[in-house]
């Protein structure tokens, strides 16, 4: 008995020494880091990414770019300049299922077209408040945007049943115009969260995850994740290139050419007087200030008020 089982030993060393394992390659991954707004904060993810060899996707709010809490022109074009990519995300970030058609064209389209007179590329568009509908979506494909990005069915921490783990690639035309995602990060989200967010896709055949953030800070924001844990992230990212794991843009993932800018329609306005008392001359009450208007003054000057 003692001498068969030396023999089955011997056999099974053997075997060991000679046989070759096999492991599958893990599925390839496409990560694309997005911001949404335009938030100053996001200045600091330029230097960042350009420290990890990175590029993300901003998408901007138009008629914000140079207003209190917000990127400047200069900002904006800088990080285009290092290499990244600015997407549309409406003219004062509306909510394109609430407006009408026209206005939401005037939204998605003069964004666009106020972004490229700033000398911008803009290829691609994320939906405010990622809301979307298939009205919305022929709109946004006729401003000349090459894809369009909502937030929410990839599944998330605890989120999402029986939704996909990642977007599909080559995306189905179906899905161009309302590209999926995992939830929003949040100062709550994990190193852990956003690794899992890549592990899971590779689990299950991999795909496009497209990451969406707001405020990159330390707290300062319900949606934000801090700058330490933005740069662990990209360094567990680059840790990952030999697993099949690569960071795009949305436009490296998506490509096409750039259409020519579109306005939208000029708006229509509404019958009868807009502003009430124009002239200044009603004053039913004979208090001196014409009726509908104010008095007001700024500064530390001495000031008289008149008609």
């Amino acid at each position: 008995m003692k001498r068969m089982l030396v023999m089955a030993l011997a056999l099974t060393a053997a075997f060991l020494g000679h046989a070759t394992l096999s492991h599958a390659a893990p599925a390839p991954v496409i990560v694309s880091l997005t911001f949404d707004d335009g938030n100053a904060d996001q200045a600091a993810a330029g230097p960042i990414l350009a420290a990890h060899g990175m590029h993300g996707t901003f998408f901007i709010i138009s008629g914000r770019v140079g207003a209190s809490g917000y990127l400047s022109q200069g900002q904006v074009a800088s990080l285009e300049d290092d290499g990244n990519e600015i997407g549309g995300h409406t003219v004062t970030h509306v909510d394109l299922t609430t407006v009408s058609r026209d206005e939401a064209a005037r939204q998605a389209c003069d964004s666009r077209a106020t972004l490229m007179g700033m000398g911008l590329h803009i290829w691609d568009f994320a939906y405010p408040q990622g809301h979307t509908n298939a009205d919305v979506e022929d709109v946004v494909r006729d401003c000349g945007y090459n894809s369009a990005r909502r937030v929410g069915d990839v599944v998330s921490p605890g989120a999402c049943s029986g939704c996909p783990f990642a977007q599909a690639l080559p995306p189905p035309a179906s899905e161009v115009y309302g590209l999926r995602t995992p939830d929003s990060v949040k100062a709550t989200t994990s190193l852990a969260d956003l690794q899992t967010l890549v592990t899971q896709a590779q689990d299950h055949g991999g795909g496009w995850v497209i990451v969406v953030m707001h405020h990159l800070c330390d707290g300062c924001n319900p949606e934000s994740i801090s700058p330490d844990l933005f740069s662990s992230y990209l360094d567990w990212l680059q840790s990952q290139a030999g697993n099949g794991v690569s960071v795009q843009t949305v436009h490296q993932v998506i490509g096409g050419g750039e259409a020519a800018p579109v306005w939208g329609p000029d708006p229509t306005a509404p019958p009868g007087d807009m502003l009430a008392n124009p002239s200044l001359e009603t004053d039913m009450n004979a208090d001196g200030v014409p009726d509908c208007w104010q008095i007001g003054g700024s500064g530390t000057n001495t000031w008289d008020a008149g008609t």
